[in-house]
């Protein structure tokens, strides 16, 4: 093929493509395949008008920016997606595309993992330098009977042992992280707190140990290697506590601290500040001390502190005036915040820490400058109702979270700390008993992956990672990771991980999907060898981002049968940024649901795309069917906090937070978008007004959209649901009330979700009459006020699930739930009576007569309430359980 068979113009020699009509199909003998001589993506005869704005990008240096020619033909022919001029282009500056904040390319464990090595019979220790420390057990029986054991030293690029040494008994042997100079530290049997057996890291051959000095007649030191240098806590010496010490590695004692009653167990070294922990504490705050002199830092004023680059430190308990800075002996400036006591520092075990300090407290995380000491950002986190919180961060804009406490459930949250925004949560939670512990790694893309630890005979451990939309991709049990150090792109280059007897590293699995993932038709070819790693459609335009590793990145472009010239092409963590010749943008976010236009003149549209697809996101973003019209965009200041999508309309609203919807709008059929009105936060969601429609509510989970109220009411399950904080959803995902599994868009799911949220609220309400007959006897009033209290409470929470329970595909099943509506309201009017007749028998001491009023007030309610239950009861008996095969319920029940 020669010539361009949509416009007959030659096919241009480098790159085969249509350089006078725009991008097609690239002739057999001119396309240049993905790397490795994997087929070129495409679905056959699939052609767009879209202009090449660069490739083969060149680094630039500073900042990761890029730069990149556009391909040009032989010269002769104008650029791609321009009007043939017929002039010479020959001498004309390539154009050029800057690229910011590019994202890994490479493959990453949001794809799966591929096993690279393995040791068997051995248990991690620790990383040192490029080995990793094991211990394994050799056969033969050991001291005391138990089995004999060696430290055995794997490099972690290719599995290969590199030498061993003989241990002392199982239990007792350990290694540092990190290296004491050229040497690997550990401890054997008989050992002190700190390293009594240093092995040469090339050799294994053990060298002779510093001369500790006065150190070595202290008594029973803990350290651990920091920053090259041996860190000493809590040695005893003459019945005085030192409360730290640097050992450099000729054994000189740098400095020591000497006093106090802290009780140090643990340290960290953050530009230029130690900060250590106190275990007659909350384990998670001590005080803090020049690393370079021992100087601690704000000693009265902030007696126990949190350290974050900056530097920056969080005082807890601070009492009266401190200064806002203080003085490191290198002149730097150090910010000293007031920290409140309820609150802990998020902690990151691989002690990569974003330039922000992150404080956790009940059910938010604060953000804090260290440059001003003043809040930057809080947001609210589902599920999260006390710290601790583990966190790792990306080394660009990404934290991702995950609960510390083994008494929680552990849901995971992505973070954007630039923005402050929760960009997505997955609550289905990794339970720990006891002291398990959880660790959470960054995959790079907004994937992440938790790990759980294991109580021997109560649980096992177990990896879950998940998506750039927060779903769960993979998971394994019996296994956890140990380490995961991370690549220049934020992302977890490799994992350690530890079974029942075996030490492994993973690899990264094929992060690019199968032709299955893709949209249906495939994809465009790109140019040059690119290989595409994100697509858009939307109804009045396209976009097809190509790149490759170390090749540079190419944006191809149309909007209104226009082809379009990039020249700014800007990663964000959920999706890109496009700035164009015309001085217009495009902005894609949610991986891809969303697609606003802002023109030259700052008039923004927006769109949801009919077909998208990104590398970084495992599964496809929200779409729908081509838009009769674009919505605007959020409003300056806004931001998206929910987006449903359904076959025939979508709900969009925008707010500065997800506590404070701004403004929505919506689409229903073939109707123009319309904004809502009144809008509120409610349980779950958000509701406003429409004209003509009435009340419109959207729910996270059950994932539902319903318009109108009472008799009247609509429902519309939504296949695509986006929720600040929530992430992604849709029909039958996620946990609804109770935590039960939201249903899908069955009538059969409808009914099962139905049964098992009356069932989940029941035992509450069996405890009414009993309480009420314990007051009218003057039998622990007080206790059966708080009963009372309770069953009102439970009932209202039966309520507000009733506001999010779909029945939209069961016959006259909103009638169904109105009828059990009116029974609920009736019987909460008569608990809340009881309740304020309860309350005023209490106060009286059984005073006859007291509150007689409320107690007389909830016959009506009661007589309502029977008649609502019965109700709803005979259809439910007649229609709902023969038909579905579900059980049928009493009025004692409801």
């Amino acid at each position: 093929m020669n010539a361009c068979p949509r416009c007959g113009s030659p096919l241009a020699p480098v790159n085969g493509l249509c350089p006078g009509c725009g991008l097609n199909r690239s002739s057999p003998s001119a396309a240049s395949g993905p790397p490795g001589g994997a087929p070129a993506r495409g679905g056959p005869g699939r052609g767009l008008q879209a202009v090449i704005a660069a490739a083969a990008a060149l680094a630039l240096g500073a900042g990761g920016a890029f730069a990149a020619n556009a391909l040009l033909g032989d010269g002769s022919e104008a650029k791609p997606g321009s009007a043939a001029s017929g002039k010479d282009d020959r001498d004309r500056d390539a154009a050029e595309l800057v690229v910011n904040n590019p994202p890994s390319l490479g493959a990453s464990f949001a794809g799966g993992y591929e096993e690279a090595w393995r040791v068997d019979g051995a248990s991690y220790l620790s990383t040192a330098g490029d080995l990793i420390m094991t211990l394994a057990e050799i056969g033969a029986d050991g001291p005391n009977g138990s089995p004999a054991v060696e430290f055995r030293a794997v490099e972690a690029d290719s599995g290969q042992v590199r030498w061993d040494y003989p241990g002392d008994g199982e239990l007792s042997n350990s290694c540092d992280d990190g290296l004491f100079g050229d040497s690997v530290t550990c401890w054997i049997t008989g050992g002190l707190n700190y390293p009594n057996v240093f092995l040469n890291e090339a050799t294994g051959r053990e060298e002779d140990p510093p001369d500790w000095g006065e150190l070595a007649l202290l008594g029973d030191p803990a350290g651990r290697v920091t920053d090259g240098d041996l860190l000493a806590l809590n040695y005893l010496a003459n019945d005085q506590r030192a409360l730290v010490a640097r050992v450099g590695q000729s054994g000189t004692v740098k400095w020591r601290v000497d006093g106090g009653g802290d009780h140090l167990f643990a340290g960290e070294v953050v530009d230029g500040v130690l900060a250590t922990r106190d275990s007659l504490g909350d384990g998670f705050w001590g005080p803090a001390f020049d690393w370079e002199t021992g100087a601690r830092l704000a000693p009265e004023q902030c007696p126990r502190a949190s350290v974050w680059p900056g530097p920056l430190l969080a005082c807890r308990d601070g009492s009266g005036d401190f200064p806002a800075q203080t003085k490191l002996s290198d002149g730097r400036a150090v910010t000293l915040v007031r920290g409140d006591p309820d609150w802990v520092p998020v902690e990151f075990a691989s002690g990569h820490r974003p330039a922000l300090g992150l404080m956790a407290g009940p059910g938010q995380v604060v953000a804090v400058d260290p440059a001003t000491g003043e809040q930057a950002w809080s947001v609210d986190l589902e599920q999260a109702n006390w710290p601790p919180l583990e966190g790792d961060w990306d080394g660009l804009s990404l934290v991702a979270l995950t609960h510390g406490d083994e008494s929680a459930a552990g849901p995971a949250w992505q973070i954007d700390i630039a923005a402050g925004v929760v960009l997505w949560q997955n609550s289905e939670g990794m339970p720990c008993a006891h002291t398990c512990g959880r660790d959470v790694y960054q995959l790079g893309g907004g994937a992440a992956l938790v790990s759980t630890g294991f109580t021997p005979g109560v649980e096992t451990p177990s990896i879950r990672a998940f998506g750039a939309g927060g779903e769960v991709v993979w998971e394994e049990s019996g296994v956890m990771v140990r380490s995961a150090p991370l690549n220049a792109d934020g992302a977890a280059e490799y994992l350690v991980v530890e079974g029942d007897g075996w030490v492994a590293r993973w690899d990264p699995g094929d992060r690019r999907p199968s032709a299955e993932a893709l949209p249906a038709g495939g994809l465009p070819d790109c140019p040059g060898g690119l290989e595409p790693i994100s697509w858009v459609e939307y109804s009045d335009g396209l976009v097809l981002i190509c790149a490759a590793q170390d090749a540079g990145f190419a944006v191809l472009a149309e909007r209104d049968g226009q082809d379009l010239t990039a020249e700014v092409l800007t990663f964000t963590a959920d999706g890109w940024e496009v700035e164009f010749a015309d001085s217009a943008r495009l902005v894609c976010s949610l991986w891809g649901a969303l697609v606003t236009v802002i023109t030259a003149d700052a008039e923004r549209s927006a769109y949801l795309s009919s077909s998208a697809w990104s590398l970084a996101a495992s599964a496809p973003a929200i779409t729908a069917p081509r838009q009769a019209a674009p919505m605007p965009g959020c409003p300056a200041e806004t931001r998206i906090i929910a987006l449903s999508t359904w076959a025939d309309g979508w709900l969009l609203i925008c707010g500065a937070d997800s506590a404070t919807p701004d403004w929505a709008v919506l689409a229903e059929g073939a109707d123009q978008p319309v904004e809502l009105s009144d809008l509120r936060t409610v349980a779950d969601g958000y509701c406003g007004q429409a004209d003509s429609i009435g009340r419109v509510c959207a729910y996270r989970s059950p994932a539902l959209v319903t318009f109108g109220e009472g008799d009247g009411l609509v429902q519309v399950s939504v296949a695509g649901n986006y929720f600040r904080a929530g992430g992604f959803g849709g029909a039958g995902k996620a946990k609804g009330a109770y935590g039960v599994q939201a249903p899908t868009d069955t009538a059969e799911d409808q009914v099962r979700y139905l049964v098992e949220i009356l069932e989940k609220s029941a035992s509450a309400r069996a405890q009414l009459g009993p309480a009420v007959t314990a007051v009218a006897q003057c039998q622990s009033v007080s206790t059966q006020v708080a009963t009372l209290a309770a069953i009102a409470q439970n009932r209202q929470e039966l309520l507000t699930a009733l506001d999010s329970a779909p029945v939209d595909k069961v016959p006259d099943g909103v009638v169904l739930v109105n009828l059990l509506r009116a029974a609920l309201e009736a019987s909460l009017g008569s608990d809340q009576s009881y309740l304020a007749w309860a309350e005023a028998q209490a106060s009286s001491g059984c005073a006859s007569g007291a509150g007689q009023s409320h107690y007389d007030a909830a016959a009506p309610f009661d007589t309502a309430a029977t008649a609502g239950k019965a109700a709803f009861v005979a259809q439910w008996n007649n229609q709902i359980a023969p038909a579905y095969g579900v059980r049928t319920f009493q009025e004692s029940e409801i």
